[in-house]
């Protein structure tokens, strides 16, 4: 509680902090997006990379400790999300499982369908800092 204006308890709401701390990856082309989800996804480990191909090597890195968690731009210049995923499916089926896209739409049928075919979350930008970490709080929660 809180105390307002003569002497009156006020409820705050704050926010939960997490039990505990997980590893994720943020994958996106835009660098302000990438700011901005490591700083709401505080206090997680919060890695970001700007491409697909940074982002399968870490994610398919040996010595790498894992990620709990992969936030993915679906369209990107060079490797797609799609291509990211696809990788993953062959190579680490467990974090192909473990990805949620996030995308500002301009679908193709293509997208579309790759889309219908896959069980992942959808992440639609612009999208608020509530909205994100409910969804990554939805996502390891599933996993634990």
């Amino acid at each position: 509680l809180s105390w307002g204006e003569g002497d009156t308890p006020v409820p705050v709401m704050r926010e939960e902090t997490p039990k505990r701390v997980h590893r994720i990856l943020v994958v996106d082309d835009e660098t302000a997006i990438l700011a901005a989800v490591e700083r709401a996804l505080r206090p997680h480990r919060v890695d970001v990379v700007s491409n697909g191909a940074d982002a399968l090597e870490r994610l398919l890195d040996p010595d790498d400790e894992g990620y709990d968690l992969v936030l993915c731009d679906l369209i990107m210049n060079g490797m797609s999300g799609i291509d990211v995923f696809h990788t993953l499916q062959k190579k680490a089926p467990e974090l192909a499982e473990r990805v949620v896209f996030m995308t500002g739409g301009g679908f193709t049928s293509d997208i579309r369908h790759f889309l219908a075919d896959v069980d992942n979350s959808i992440l639609h930008k612009p999208f608020d800092v509530k909205t994100l970490r409910w969804m990554v709080s939805q996502r390891l929660h599933e996993d634990a």
